[in-house]
């Protein structure tokens, strides 16, 4: 199964020439809970918590339905707060193994395209690793990730260390209306350890549609995988 998220973007972006870019602060103290919004520049991020099966590797090929998890907001970030984690294991995106693997999409509420310039990552060790998606068209999700360490630099973007486990990442990718983060395994082979989203930057590439719409598809799609769950499926590694 491909492109378990990208209902959330239900219409085929127009390229146009993108707007300056807006930093969203995601930092701060709020309730749990699966979708959050924050506001910049006339503009408004929405962050969506999910987990699925398998390894980090596994999305968007594999064969579960991603459900919606709390979104665990600190002064840090935001992570992702899945039952039975708690203290740190419950503010960050990180993978336990089958079963446990977490992730944040982003997409701006009004559906317009976006790229993302520059990503504030905290709690990173020399081992944190970064998955990246983008969303363009129905039935499409492009893996976007970097190989390497956070800390240690990733490949085709400049990082640079802003404090204690904290880091900026800059890039410069295409415009889409879906950004999903995720966790790679580390290199050692043990399952990946984790990060919080603290920033994120993005230039705006303008095209009306509608949050309600995104938020529809997300749910036509979960329903029409759990009608096929019976069925026999087939993952392409």
């Amino acid at each position: 199964m491909r492109n378990m998220l990208f209902a959330l973007a239900a219409a085929t972006a127009i390229v146009s020439p993108a707007q300056a870019a807006i930093t969203f602060n995601l930092g701060g103290s709020s309730t749990d809970s699966p979708t959050k919004t924050f506001s910049a520049g006339g503009q408004t991020l929405a962050a969506i918590g999910f987990t699925y099966e398998g390894q980090p590797s596994d999305f968007p090929i594999g064969t579960s339905v991603p459900s919606l998890a709390p979104i665990r907001q600190s002064a840090s970030g935001i992570g992702v707060c899945q039952a039975g984690e708690s203290g740190d294991f419950c503010a960050q995106v990180e993978s336990h193994g089958p079963n446990a693997s977490e992730g944040l999409a982003f997409a701006l509420t009004d559906g317009t395209a976006f790229s993302i310039t520059s990503v504030t990552f905290s709690i990173i060790d020399s081992n944190d690793t970064l998955q990246l998606w983008g969303g363009a068209l129905p039935d499409t999700l492009d893996y976007l990730g970097f190989s390497g360490t956070i800390a240690g630099g990733l490949a085709g973007a400049t990082t640079t260390r802003l404090g204690n486990g904290v880091y900026r990442v800059d890039m410069n990718t295409a415009a889409y209306q879906l950004f999903a983060f995720g966790q790679q395994r580390r290199g050692d082979g043990a399952q990946g350890d984790g990060f919080r989203i603290n920033s994120i930057s993005v230039a705006a590439v303008p095209e009306p549609a509608t949050w309600a719409m995104m938020i529809a598809g997300f749910g036509m799609v979960g329903a029409g995988m759990r009608r096929r769950a019976g069925r026999t499926a087939t993952v392409t590694a």
